[in-house]
């Protein structure tokens, strides 16, 4: 009875949907404490789970009968989700140091329509990802194979 009294009739229906507010405004602190991120809260959408949040960036990204390169082996709920809007899937197995670059080429899949809007996906004021690779070594392969 205290959520009929506190939030009337929308106390029975879904949650806002990017997520409360008070958690947004909280997150959207955390950002830019630990790492410098400024945020508002349009830019932050809270999701329910992994599952949901893929789903929406796969809904977002991916066309029907759309080939999309996944490392072997993979979580099932990515596999399902891509099947759930047609995508052809092919994957590339990993290595002690990333993708096989030689399974990669050997996929020889049509170069993406869409590849100059999606060349890069991550956030330009994040450092770049520490792999623990020989990313030289990485870059050289991966000329090889694309050319």
């Amino acid at each position: 009875m205290k959520a009929l009294d506190a939030n009337g009739k929308w106390a029975l229906q879904y949650g806002a949907t990017m997520g409360v507010k008070p958690l947004v405004d909280v997150l959207i602190e955390k950002l830019e404490r630990d790492q410098g991120i400024v945020a508002k809260p349009e830019n932050v959408m809270i999701t329910a789970g992994g599952s949901q949040a893929v789903g929406l960036i796969i809904d977002l990204f991916v066309d029907w009968d759309d080939t999309v390169l996944m490392e072997a082996p993979t979580w099932m709920g990515f596999i399902w989700a891509l099947k759930n809007v047609g995508a052809k899937q092919i994957a590339i197995p990993m290595q002690n140091d990333g993708m096989d670059m030689d399974a990669l080429r050997d996929a020889r899949i049509a170069p993406c329509r869409r590849c100059d809007a999606q060349d890069d996906l991550r956030h330009p004021e994040l450092p770049e990802p520490d792999w623990n690779i020989d990313v030289a070594r990485k870059a050289e392969r991966a000329d090889r194979t694309c050319a």
